[in-house]
């Protein structure tokens, strides 16, 4: 059992290492991304710091040493004056959809923490797997001698290199993930909005929200919740139908959910590249 003095660390580290790597990134892309950048370096810093730590553990060095980099770069903005209170202040409301949006996560997952049904022991094993013994390939967990295809590990290995970073232990780091991935979706669509939309610039992120048709039609039948939650990701026969909501409310952090960040950040790129970047000679 891990102390909830502890578990309340582990969590504010992971928030500073998450904030460290954006507030190192973001003076570098405003070239690329304009007033976006500051939401951009959320996802961007994220994907960057899982590269970095991959590429240490090939090197056999410590995952932690991908924070040099980030480290450098903050210096060298803070050197060249790039950094500014009004500027952060304008900022702000970046912080805070990113901070409400991972609040939400963390308070259903700490209503669900366990780590004892469905494919969540799966999970956790390739996780602890990860963070036991970073290296690449990662050991397989299940079968002593062979090692993990990059499909299986590679977005546990992401957040396992943020949780050895913030010192979380891995059952806390676990239950992180899924507010993470939340958080940073939601900012990769909001950042997207403010490229499609002139007002209620938040609209896409409320489809990480939206529910598929199998769901309005069982909750209308008056079905119980487990079966309009359940029954509808089955809706095809012999096939698995989920959508973003259910995947978040199930709590299996597979590689399809966190990967749903990154799908999110390329819907916002594709959309600023063919709206912002008309000359692409340059870039």
């Amino acid at each position: 059992m891990i102390a909830a003095g502890a578990q309340a660390l582990a969590v504010i580290g992971w928030l500073c290492v998450l904030k460290l790597i954006q507030m190192a990134l973001w003076p570098w892309l405003g070239e690329g991304f304009g007033k976006l950048a500051y939401g951009a370096a959320y996802p961007l810093s994220l994907l960057l710091f899982a590269l970095l730590s991959w590429y240490c553990a090939i090197i056999h060095l410590p995952v932690q040493v991908a924070l040099l980099p980030f480290l450098v770069l903050l210096g060298m903005g803070l050197w060249r004056r790039r950094y500014s209170l009004d500027a952060i202040r304008r900022e702000a409301h970046w912080d805070v959809l990113f901070l409400l949006c991972f609040a939400f996560m963390l308070e259903v997952r700490f209503f669900n923490p366990s780590i004892s049904y469905a494919e969540k022991f799966m999970d956790h094993a390739i996780l602890a797997s990860v963070m036991r013994n970073p290296v690449v390939a990662p050991l397989d967990p299940w079968y002593a001698g062979g090692d993990l295809s990059v499909y299986y590990y590679l977005g546990h290995w992401m957040m396992g290199a943020v949780g050895l970073t913030a010192e979380a232990p891995s059952p806390v780091t676990f239950n992180l993930i899924l507010p993470t991935v939340f958080a940073n979706a939601a900012v990769a669509l909001y950042a997207a909005g403010h490229v499609l939309l002139q007002r209620l610039r938040f609209l896409p992120v409320l489809t990480l929200l939206l529910v598929n048709p199998s769901f309005l039609v069982l909750a209308a039948s008056g079905a119980g919740a487990h079966s309009v939650m359940w029954d509808s990701t089955r809706t095809i026969a012999d096939t698995i139908n989920e959508f973003p909501l259910f995947s978040f409310l199930w709590g299996d952090p597979h590689a399809h959910v966190i990967a749903l960040f990154t799908q999110a950040l390329l819907i916002f790129i594709i959309v600023y590249a063919y709206r912002e970047w008309n000359d692409l000679s340059g870039r």
